[in-house]
């Protein structure tokens, strides 16, 4: 027997009398299982008997318990249909993405539902979602279930909350917590503008603090002082929103409400609340443009840490304030001439540094469909310029090739966050600046190992070449990219793991390559074995081996995730594979050195081949299986008699120095 809603009692008294009355009914049938629900707010005025009920309480839901939410709640609110109650339930996880902390909440989610019941869609920016929330909380949820609740001076109610918010907001030692009695006093001393009489203030006061932290579920019990319970918001987010509402109101205009937040904005301090505060105010008024110039004003007259702090407020936050396309290409061209102009420094400054300036990066990415054009085009014409340009320095172009290279395989990937539509569209981007600095490429891949080796899985730079030009180990050394991280497994590997997603014809990078690239890079590695060991001996130094791959399969064991075969058909690449691994054995352990247990746990079907040739050299019993590897796997009688050898113990590919 489920008894629903005990909060909705909205008076003490009708609340026991009707928990008595449970209780009875526990008590006449004993046997009888019950459920009884009730929202958190007053809800310990008037508790069943917790020696008699046991309470739970709903933890908030996780990213498959909010899905498995919507499907239930559409099937059985909205439409008795099972594919079109599906439809609504996808549309509504897709579009509610924007504020995973409302919808975590199982009774907001409710709220949200109904929205969407309501009007076919969630709000594209969070202020708007939370505006249509607290409409919901404030007044519609009551009504919609027939309960009413008269306050004196009601219109007041929305402002008293905005202006509460901001006020906690402001003083860091208010956001623990604030006593009851503190909230009404100061709730009372703002009525006072309205309401002459210090009693009647005072009253109102005490009614609208019952209704926030009641009814309307916007203040919660967070504990207590030594005398008094203490409250607090309780959504963060409704803090932040009505505290945004607030500065606007307070600082009208566009200058004005700037001013105010600029300095708060360089040192990275109220972020949320500063974009919450623009984009209210570009609702409200058309000053989007007026914001933006200011924006860009001000960042260019900084030094680097605070004009990074603006551009990335700048670019996170232009999406949503709508500018003129004129306006937008000035702030993506400052905010891309902020990021690659600077890269050395950003480098050399520390991690804070690279954070924002992936930051900036990945709110232009992120951007809308329709801003997404203008920011590609101002992206790639100002990284065109900047390696073209005579005046950039050649050490500089090449980081810039390195930082072009890192978003178009990031954002390129059929991986990336905006899916297989937005990463074709980054793909393409790349192959148009691709084609423009080829030359530039060519000529700076002779004298830069990454640039050559970003050449080399572009299929523009032969491999051969590289091994002439800066010998083998760079080809086991990973490029770690600067802005994403990306690239901890060496090339040789990505351009074997590459070649071999291929043939499966799924491919988390096949946006970054193409299949045309990835042909020739498929010819590369079918070539990569021989050359290695034609090559001769890799020589390394101990100032080499940190950046030497530390665990010889991870590049390998996502294939066994995209479907396979993982041995490629090419034996010319799979013979490549067992030389790889050899040399990457060889680079972790030295020479009588016992290998570590490989990193693997029970390794995948396809790779027990692999672990069979890499411990073959001080496994006796393995060197049986590892010699029909080499035998099934290798292309070259050549290669194969050098990978026979090596599994005996009879030569190295590596010779370690110093």
């Amino acid at each position: 027997v489920v008894f629903d809603g005990l909060d909705e009692l909205i008076e003490i008294k009708d609340r026991s009398t009707v928990c008595s009355v449970v209780e009875h009914f526990a008590t006449e049938y004993p046997v009888a299982p019950l459920l009884v629900t009730s929202r958190e707010v007053g809800y310990e005025q008037s508790p069943l008997d917790r020696a008699r009920f046991t309470h739970y309480g709903l933890s908030p839901f996780g990213e498959e318990q909010v899905e498995e939410y919507a499907k239930k709640w559409f099937r059985y609110s909205c439409s008795p249909m099972v594919e079109e109650a599906k439809r609504l339930a996808d549309a509504f996880v897709t579009e509610s993405s924007l504020v995973p902390d409302i919808r975590s909440n199982p009774l907001m989610l409710g709220l949200l539902c109904n929205l969407y019941r309501q009007d076919g869609f969630i709000p594209k920016n969070r202020p708007e979602v939370y505006q249509r929330c607290a409409d919901l909380l404030f007044t519609k949820w009551d009504r919609s279930r027939g309960i009413r609740v008269k306050l004196p001076l009601e219109h007041r109610l929305r402002p008293t909350m905005s202006y509460l918010a901001r006020w906690i907001y402001s003083d860091e030692g208010l956001q623990g917590g604030v006593t009851e009695a503190r909230l009404i006093s100061e709730t009372s001393e703002y009525l006072h503008q309205w309401v002459e009489d210090d009693a009647e203030a005072g009253s109102i006061a005490q009614e609208f603090i019952t209704f926030f932290k009641g009814r309307a579920w916007v203040f919660t019990d967070t504990g207590s002082d030594k005398t008094q319970p203490l409250y607090q918001f309780t959504h963060r987010t409704f803090l932040e929103y009505f505290a945004a509402e607030e500065l606007v109101r307070l600082h009208s205009g566009a200058r004005n409400l700037h001013k105010y937040l600029v300095g708060k904005i360089k040192m990275r301090r109220w972020d949320v609340v500063c974009q919450l505060a623009y984009q209210i105010a570009v609702q409200r008024t058309p000053s989007n443009e007026i914001l933006i110039d200011l924006l860009c004003r001000d960042a260019r007259s900084e030094q680097l840490l605070k004009k990074l702090n603006i551009l990335s407020f700048l670019a996170r936050t232009m999406d949503v304030m709508y500018p003129k396309p004129g306006a937008q290409r000035d702030a993506v061209r400052l905010c891309v001439e902020a990021v690659f102009g600077n890269l050395l420094e950003i480098e050399q400054t520390g991690e804070k540094h690279r954070a924002l300036a992936t930051e900036i990066l990945g709110g232009l990415f992120g951007a809308t469909e329709e801003a997404l054009k203008i920011n590609a085009s101002e992206i790639i014409n100002t990284l065109q310029g900047m390696i073209l340009t005579e005046n950039l320095s050649t050490e500089a172009k090449c980081e810039a090739i390195v930082l072009a290279d890192d978003f178009s395989m990031v954002f390129g990937s059929s991986m990336a966050s905006g899916g297989p539509d937005q990463g074709a569209f980054w793909a393409h981007q790349s192959d148009l600046l691709f084609e423009e600095v080829r030359a530039v490429r060519t000529d700076l891949g002779g004298v830069d190992s990454r640039v050559a080796i970003l050449n080399w899985w572009r299929g523009l730079t032969p491999g051969a070449q590289i091994l002439k030009s800066f010998g083998s180990p760079v080809l086991f050394s990973a490029i770690v990219f600067p802005l994403s991280g990306w690239g901890r497994v060496p090339p040789v590997t990505a351009v074997l793991s590459w070649s071999m997603e291929g043939e499966s014809q799924s491919s988390a990078n096949l946006g970054y390559l193409g299949r045309e690239r990835r042909r020739l890079v498929a010819v590369e590695a079918g070539t990569l074995g021989r050359l290695l060991v034609e090559h001769g001996k890799l020589i390394v130094g101990p100032e080499s081996l940190p950046r030497m791959l530390q665990d010889p399969f991870r590049g390998f064991r996502a294939l066994e995730e995209i479907g396979g075969p993982w041995w490629p058909n090419d034996r010319r690449i799979s013979e490549s594979v067992l030389v790889c691994l050899a040399c990457t054995i060889e680079l972790l352990h030295g020479e009588g050195e016992p290998i570590d247990p490989l990193p693997l746990g029970e390794p995948p079907r396809t790779l027990h081949d692999l672990v069979a040739f890499a411990h073959s050299r001080e496994t006796r019993t393995l060197r049986h299986r590892a010699h029909e590897v080499v035998d099934a796997r290798c292309n070259s009688e050549f290669v194969k008699d050098k990978l026979h050898a090596w599994v005996q113990g009879e030569i190295s590919f590596v010779e370690r120095r110093g």
